[in-house]
């Protein structure tokens, strides 16, 4: 049997982006199932549908890159077309926009991430600390 190397490593880099959008689109599905509380919780009521703009129109890229494929794969199958791995680049193609869409939607669902919070904690206590010197200095 012989192997195609490129076809072979063009497969890999489709199925590990297919894996990496499901971890980012099931992080975000989880998070739209169970909302975070507290703050994070307050900043997804406010969520505006221009923020779903950007991944939603690059998921319709993505079916409008399937559909061409289709019609590609129709008119080789009459012979009227000859490209051979066109089906190879688009299914690459297609995942990597997947995978930028999953980004996309994990960012917009996800608003407050561990180094946020870190920052906003930080934040926190450097007010306090404020406060404390300043009621210090008025006794």
């Amino acid at each position: 049997m012989v192997l195609n190397v490129g076809m072979t490593v063009g497969y890999g880099i489709a199925v590990v982006f297919g894996l990496a959008t499901m971890l980012f689109g099931g992080r975000a599905l989880s998070v739209l199932r169970r909302p975070p509380t507290g703050e994070a919780g307050r900043e997804l009521v406010f969520l505006s549908a221009e923020d779903l703009v950007a991944p939603i129109g690059v998921t319709l890229f993505v079916l409008l890159i399937e559909w061409v494929e289709w019609i590609v794969m129709t008119l080789r199958g009459a012979g009227i077309v000859t490209l051979a791995s066109f089906n190879f680049y688009a299914n690459i193609v297609q995942g990597g926009l997947l995978f930028v869409a999953a980004i996309m939607l994990y960012r917009v669902f996800v608003p407050y991430t561990r180094s946020r919070r870190a920052q906003r904690s930080r934040m926190i206590l450097d007010r306090l600390a404020a406060r404390v010197a300043l009621l210090r200095g008025r006794k």
